[in-house]
This record gives structure tokens, sequence and C-alpha cells, in this order.
């Protein structure tokens, strides 16, 4: 069909559109073509688009049809860029059949283009102005992923859109103007109902976004570097469900390529990877440890789980693909990148890490899920980097009449660091499940690689198959030096751990310390932490207060009446301070001690009433540098004081204690001798055994006895814990005593 200026319709016609129309008999035939422009919406100066319709008036139906169409002066091949971005603003317009009707439809949004991977995506919204009353919901969206040829201007994918119904097909298109000023596709695509779409997207460059600072307040469009793995496998049932064996089949896990984009506009990510795309719109919903969702069709959903670390450069989530019972799992971790120039190359820094994943393992009938925290150190000097830590698993498996199986193990990983790039590789293991092993990708995130995030597959040799991702955040306690209580140089809070009396039903208490080395003063607050305390109310001891003749190699003693402003102005205290450094005889510690307090307070009546306490206090090991993984032996000291048959009695000894820091247990020894105050009668005590959980790496203590300590110093170097325990004894007969052990790693 030929198109004359003589055919051009001026009343279809408008500033955007020039509409020809030729009819013969029952037949008419329009052409539209988008104005020539350099400005302003649908009027581009490379590219244009077409619509070439047809419709036939039969005496019973109307028939026809519609060509889309772009066209223009395309770029060279040799002219399209292949490396850098490209952010086109981009109009939409086409034609849908709704019921017996064809409407027309339009919409507006953004292509972004990675010229350097070829991914072209667009996100977008039907028109709020639709040209057509009865056309589009203006709620609709639309999208594509497309990839570019390595070697022509062209480039071809999926395209969407949503109109009530959701509309899927293809895209195809290339770059016009002599150096990719402007960009022209023609899509077709269809719903499940039967109605179906035809129609251009053009646009042109205006500018790549500046990109986001954080991952916690993304406000721009843009791609991220990434790093990913999958696991893919076949299972028999549904995995949840499943009491069988041997369910899995097929099964592979592997690293992957993987395109990870943000669509500022819509909240939503694009995901492209070998043979599969996908567009996720947010879907925001309360759902256990997963707090935020992005669902599409096929049984997709992308997600992350809040037991990884709350980062603010580097997410990690699951690109979750269930079909016919295939499982594809797509774990990666993106964000914002360190640059090249910006990756420090000397000196070392560690991170505290935290790993999920999934494994279809052989052994078991559904899917498995794993979680670990542990400790990544990263020399930037060498490339080296290593990480270990501990491992729990949990089948996932949710019906009645049985629990979900569950399991502990460890993981350790090494790689290396890129010399030229932000970019690391290596070998991943764990074990608790089966000896698992494969390869991790990875990298740094933020401005001065503050955080670490990573990607990874593993197989056992034996079928199973897993896949999984790590993050981490920068935490300068891991290799930073943990001062002794004597190397303190200002006002230090020092975490203890306070019990009293001679009773089993007494329990120990958390307390704090604060010592002042300009003043060397130490201030005691039996239960206000002193941030929270606005008067400052503490039992202070001083120089001043030193009793010369009660101190000794040992101990420190001290006595005093407190002065106005101290915990109760008119107690009357009596201390003795377990001195720390090499010249203690008993034991030479260096960030852990005790004190042991009476404190006499005036009542009514002119009586007083007198309560003893003894309290473990020093520098503790920062989180960071408690061991994840293998056992410590440690020997001290133990002191306390009990009474028997009325009568009150000192006690001192030793103590021991072992520490399983793979399984987080912990089992103590304390062996008193026993002096009765009244006739100075000497008895050796039956040894007490203390068993129980290490807890949140830095505290230990036992369910069913009167046992809780801390672990102080570098590296959990040291031990401080406070005991109660009742007893029976050959000579003393029934006794109750309280006390303290401490000690350090052998």
């Amino acid at each position: 069909m030929t198109f004359l200026p003589a055919n051009l319709d001026a009343a279809q016609s408008n500033s955007a559109v020039s509409v020809y129309a030729k009819t013969s008999g029952t037949t008419t035939d329009t052409l539209t073509l988008t104005k020539p422009g350099t400005s302003g919406r649908f009027t581009y100066e490379f590219v244009g688009g077409g619509y070439f319709q047809r419709t036939i008036d039969g005496t019973t139906a109307i028939s026809g049809s519609i060509d889309a169409f772009s066209y223009g002066i395309e770029t060279a091949d040799a002219s399209v860029p292949r490396t850098g971005l490209g952010h086109y603003a981009i109009d939409l317009i086409g034609a849908e059949t709704v019921s017996n009707n064809v409407v027309g439809i339009t919409g507006l949004g953004t292509m972004q283009v990675d010229f350097a991977s070829g991914a072209v995506i667009t996100h977008g919204r039907l028109d709020t102005a639709a040209p057509n009353p009865a056309g589009p919901t203006p709620n609709g969206y639309f999208s594509s992923e497309a990839r570019l040829s390595s070697t022509t201007n062209a480039f071809s994918g999926t395209f969407r859109y949503n109109n009530f119904q959701n509309f899927s097909g293809q895209l195809n298109g290339r770059f016009f103007g002599p150096a990719s000023q402007e960009v022209g596709a023609a899509f077709h695509a269809a719903d499940t109902t039967g109605n179906i779409a035809v129609g251009t997207i053009i646009g042109r460059r205006d500018g790549v976004p500046a990109g986001n600072a954080t991952m916690t307040n993304l406000t721009s469009d843009e791609f991220f570097a990434n790093d990913a793995a999958v696991l893919d496998t076949q299972i028999q049932g549904t995995t949840g469900q499943n009491n069988g064996a041997e369910t899995f089949t097929n099964s592979s896990a592997t690293s992957l390529p993987l395109i990870v984009n943000y669509d500022a506009a819509q909240k939503g990510y694009t995901l492209i990877t070998n043979g599969r795309s996908q567009y996720f719109l947010t879907d925001r919903f309360d759902r256990g440890a997963i707090v935020e969702r992005f669902g599409g069709p096929n049984l997709n959903s992308f997600f992350f789980s809040n037991y990884l670390a709350a980062t603010q450069y580097v997410l990690g989530r699951r690109w979750y693909f269930a079909t016919n019972g295939r499982l594809i799992l797509t774990d990666t971790t993106f964000g914002i990148e360190t640059p090249d120039a910006a990756l420090p190359r000397t000196g070392r820094a560690g991170y505290n890490i935290r790993l999920i994943g999934s494994a279809a393992d052989a052994g078991l009938p559904n899917l498995t899920d794993f979680g670990g925290t542990g400790v990544l150190e990263a020399n930037f000097g060498t490339g080296a980097i290593t990480a270990s830590g501990n491992m729990e698993y949990r089948e996932d498996y949710f019906l009645s009449g049985r629990a979900p199986r569950t399991a502990t193990g460890t993981f350790s990983l090494t790689s290396t660091l890129s010399g030229a790039s932000n970019a690391f590789a290596g070998t991943i293991r764990f074990d608790g499940i089966g000896n698992y092993s494969g390869p991790l990708n990875g990298r740094f995130y933020g401005p001065a690689a503050e955080e670490v995030g990573g990607a990874f597959s593993a197989t056992d040799g034996s079928g199973g198959v897993a896949s999984g991702v790590l993050t981490g955040i920068k935490d300068p306690n891991i290799f930073g030096t943990v001062p002794g209580i004597s190397e303190l140089t200002q006002p230090t809070v020092l975490p203890s751990i306070l019990i009293g009396g001679a009773s089993s039903g007494n329990i120990s208490q958390e307390s704090f310390f604060r010592y002042d080395p300009g003043t060397q003063t130490y201030s005691f607050y039996p239960s206000l932490q002193p941030t929270t305390n606005a008067a400052d109310l503490a039992y202070r001891f001083a120089p001043a207060q030193i009793n010369a003749g009660r101190s000794n190699a040992t101990f420190t003693a001290y006595d005093t009446t407190g002065p106005a402003g101290q915990f109760n102005a008119g107690d009357t205290v009596s201390a003795r301070f377990f001195n720390t450094g090499s010249g203690n005889p008993r034991l030479v510690l260096t960030h852990t001690s005790f004190v042991d307090l009476t404190i006499s307070s005036p009542i009514p009546g002119g009586n007083v009433s007198t309560s003893r306490n003894i309290s473990i206090f020093g520098v503790p090991t920062p989180g960071a540098q408690i061991p994840r993984s293998g056992t410590a032996n440690y020997t001290g000291v133990a002191y306390g004081f009990g009474s028997a048959g009325g009568n009150s009695f000192e006690a001192s000894g030793t103590s021991s204690l072992s520490a399983n820091f793979a399984t987080s247990a912990f089992t103590a020894i304390v062996n008193l001798d026993a002096t009765v105050q009244a006739t100075n009668v000497v008895t050796t005590l039956a040894a007490k055994t203390f068993s129980g959980n290490i807890i949140n790496g830095t505290t230990f203590g036992s369910a069913f006895d009167g046992f809780l300590g801390r672990f102080f110093g570098p590296n959990a170097a040291e031990f401080g814990a406070t005991f109660n325990f009742n007893g029976n004894d050959p000579v003393i007969g029934s006794f109750g005593v309280s006390g303290v052990a401490l000690g350090k790693r052998n």
C-alpha cells in the first residue's frame, strides 16, 4: 500500500501523529506515523513509530489487522556502544483487543541498557491519559527483558504488560541515530483469554541516573553488581510435605551469571540469566523471617531473610522458581560495590558474616535449609580471604506426625582477591549433613569496603547439592587490641556478674563497674548501668580508701563510708579486689578480676543490716573475637563463702573450664577448701561440676546449676564466672556456698 500526501487525514492527525487513510469499497487502510521532533513525547529525531491498519466492514462482522513497527535512521553496527550504560525515556503506543473491540493503549517509562552485558530492560506504566476512555486501566504496567546482539544493532527478548489480564509476548528493537541517541522496538503479546496486542516503544536518551547511595533507601534506577549461584533439582512430591527418601533427581549446583536491575519508579527488580528472565513488583507483608517478597507468574518469588546481617550496601536474596516438581533456587548477593580504585590493598580487616542457603541432600526427602555465623578475615596486602564459623540445619518439613530433622556443623572458606579488581573467588566447605564443598565468588561493598557479600554452590559427592549466600559487616574489634584493666586510658565500663549470700535460691545478676584510670577509682553499680543512672550513684573505691594492713600481693583492700552522692551515703563498705598483673602469686590475669564486698547499711532502730556480695568483672572479649570453632581449656582459681549448720565459712581453691566453641557447650569444675570461721576447721568439699551452653558467643551459663560467666580479653583469653550450689560434707554437714571462678586459657 502506498500513501501519498493527498491521503493525509487532517481530522485524525494531531501534533504527535500524522494519519493517512485510503478507502476502497468496504475496506479502509490507514497509516499512522509519529511526527519527527527533538523534544516532547512521541516526537523523535531519528526514530518513528508506525501503525498500518486495515479494516473490512462486512455485512455481519468487522475484521482487519494492525501492523506495528518502529523505523528510522539506525545506528551503524560498529557505532553501537559496547561499554557503559544507557538510559532512555520511552513512550509506548499500541492496540489490543478487548472483548469485541479494539482499543488503543499508551504508556511511558524508561529503558535501561547495560551495553557491556547487553541487557536491555524496560519498565513503565500505562498512561493515565489514555486517548480512548474505554482503553486500559491507568494502573497497569509494562516491562521487558531483552539482550543486545554482541555483533549487530539488534535486541530481542520478552515483553509483558498488565491490563486486567496479564499479557506476554516478544519485543524486537534496535538503536537509532549516529550515536544511539534514540531507540525503537515493536512488540506483540497475548493473554490467556484470547486477547492480543501489538505496539511500539520509541524513546531518547535522557542521562544515566547518578545511582543509589545505600541499599536501604533506593531512589534511582540501577544495574547492581552481583554474584550468584543456582541449585537446580527435580523433586518427587512437594518439599515440606515428603516423608519418603531419595526424592531428588537431576540435581546440580553451580555459579551463575546474573543481571540484577532496579526500577525506582515501580520499586521493582528485573532478573536476567541464561534462558530466563523476570520482572518482580513489590508486595510487602509480614510473614515470619521473610519480610519482603516479590510475586510473579509460574510460582516465581524474589525474597530475602532477615537472618542475614542488617547491611547498608549489599543484599542477599533468593529467586525461587518451581514448576512441575522442578526447583530452581538462584541465590545472589548484589548492591553498591566498592570501586576498584577504592579497594584497600594493604592491611587486613575482619567481618562478622552470616550465611544462608538450602541443600537438596540425597539422605533427606525435603529441602534442608541452613544458616551460619562466623568471621571473615581479608588480608588486603596478600589477597588472602578466609572465614570459618558454625552451621545449623533444619529440614523444610511442616506436617504433624514427626519433627523436622536438624543438625549442626561448621563451615570454612578460602579465597583469593583479584589484584586488579574488586572480586574474589575460592572454595567453601561445610559439614553437618555431609561433607559439602564448592566454588564461592564475592566482592566488597560500600565506599571503602565496609561490607562483603558472596554466593556459593556446593556438592557432597553423593548426589547432594546446595547453594547459598553470605553477607557481612566490617567490625574493627575483630583485630582490634583489647587492653588489660591496668592498660585502660580513659573511663571504661567493665561488665560484671554479681552474686550474694550462701543459698541456692540466690541468682546471679548483671552489674557494672566503671574504672577511671586518671583517678584510679573503681565505681561499682550493683544493678544500674551508668548510662541510665542519671545521678551516677555508685560505691566508689579510690586510692585514699586503700587499707594497707589488709592488702597483699593477691588482694587490694578498701574500707570506706560513702560520702554524699555515693550509692547509699550511710553505708560502710569493706572490699577486696583481686589484683591483676604479673605480681599476683595465685594467678596472673590481665583482663579479669573480682571484688568481694561486705556492705553494712543502717536501718531504723539503730541496727545495721550487713550483706556480702562477690562479683567478677573485666574487659570483655568483643563478640567478633569469640572463636567460632575448636575447643579451649582454662585453669584458674576459685573463691567463695558459705554457711553450714549456722556457721559461716570461707572457701578457696581451683577451677577449670573446657569450652567447645563449635558446639557452644562448656564444662566447668570447682574445687574448694572450706574453713569454718568459728572453729578453724578445714574440709575439702567434693568437686562441683557445671555444664551448659555458651550464649551469644560471649557469655555462658547452666540452665540447672547456679553458674554464670563470660569471656574476657582478646580471643576469649580469660574467663570469669559466679557459682552457687548446695552440698553435703562429712565434716561440716549440709552447706550452701556462693563464689567466683576465674581462669586463663592453657
